[in-house]
This record gives C-alpha cells, sequence and structure tokens, in this order.
C-alpha cells in the first residue's frame, strides 16, 4: 500500500490529557511507523469569552485548516474533537480531498451535560454539528460498536468501527499472575 499524506485535526495537541489526545499521539506514531506522513493541526484554535461563538462556526479555522492541508498535499484529513474548539466548519476543507471524523463520544449525537438554556443551545448546535458532518465527512470512524450504532441510527452512512488501541511499547511485559484488586473509572 502506497505511503499517504494524513493532517490530523484536534482541538487540543497530543499527548498527556483526555483519552483522545492520548489516542492522537499513538495514532501519528503508528501512521508514522507504517511509513506514512502525518501533519498536525491541534490546539492552533481556542476560542475564549465572546469569542466562544465561533465554536458553532469559524471561517478563520476552516481557512487555516484548508490553508495547512494544501500547502501539506494531504491526501487525507482526518478529524478528531473538532466541533468543541474549532467548530463543524473545519470538516470537508480543503475541496477534494478524502475527510474523516472519528467520533470519541457522544456530543456530536448531541449528549448534553448541562440543563436550561446552555442544554438547549448546545442542543441546537449538535443538531447543526450532526448536519454539517453528515454531508461533508466522506467516512466516520466510531470507537466503539455502540457508538457506531448510535451514528448509523442518526443517520450517518459510511459509519467504521476502529477501537482506540493499546500502545505496545508502553504495554510491554507479562500481566501479573494474580491480580487481587481491579480498579475501573468511567463515566456513567
Amino acid at each position: 500500500m502506497p505511503a499517504v499524506r494524513v493532517l490530523l485535526v484536534n482541538d487540543l495537541p497530543p499527548g498527556p490529557g483526555s483519552g483522545v489526545e492520548v489516542h492522537l499521539e499513538r495514532l501519528v506514531r503508528g501512521l508514522e511507523a507504517a511509513g506514512d506522513t502525518v501533519e498536525l493541526f491541534a490546539g492552533e484554535v481556542l476560542h475564549e469569552g465572546i469569542a466562544k461563538v465561533l465554536d458553532v462556526w469559524d471561517p478563520r479555522a476552516r481557512r487555516a485548516v484548508a490553508a495547512r492541508a494544501e500547502r501539506f498535499h494531504a491526501d487525507v484529513v482526518h478529524h478528531h474533537n473538532v466541533v468543541r474548539e474549532l467548530s463543524a466548519s473545519v470538516v470537508g476543507v480543503p475541496r477534494g480531498t478524502r475527510s474523516v471524523v472519528t467520533v470519541h463520544d457522544h456530543r456530536l449525537l448531541g449528549a448534553a451535560d448541562t440543563s436550561g438554556f446552555v442544554s438547549r443551545a448546545r442542543a441546537a448546535k449538535g443538531t447543526f454539528d450532526r448536519a454539517v458532518v453528515r454531508r461533508r465527512a466522506n467516512d466516520v470512524v466510531a470507537v466503539s460498536e455502540p457508538l457506531a450504532h448510535a451514528l448509523r441510527a442518526a443517520g450517518f452512512r459510511r459509519v467504521h468501527v476502529v477501537p482506540p488501541f493499546v500502545d505496545p511499547v508502553a504495554n510491554r511485559g507479562a500481566p501479573p499472575d494474580r491480580c487481587t484488586r481491579i480498579v475501573a473509572a468511567g463515566r456513567l
């Protein structure tokens, strides 16, 4: 398979932090190890104060991602958590370049995490984001089968499942023979 030029786009830079940023760091290493060329557009746009309205649609971020993809000669623009800071405006640019969106959580599906006016505003933004991503993404990747099912039910086509992967370098060594305690953390 020939090498691919991949522009990875995310709200925050890869590295320690949330699961998406850790996943992104591993993805960069994996793509490069496979012989692909990777460029990042991550952590370069932050909306604060009144500029938070640009979370809905940010033409400046859209132009910046398009320009980076064109300079880099990207074969694929692979988006991750873009609906938080960059906005759905960055999906599908530049025209003619394959656009993939990996969905790591239920935010794109309209999951509310507050109540009242803020919740209604986020629900309206979620409806808008879904419409943009459905229309502009060539493919959608879900990190689990239940998430893929929910995306398909919400009208997304070409949904693929690629679960988060374990970093083989960081996880060398055999598992313990005995385990007396198990700890799990999650969001209910």
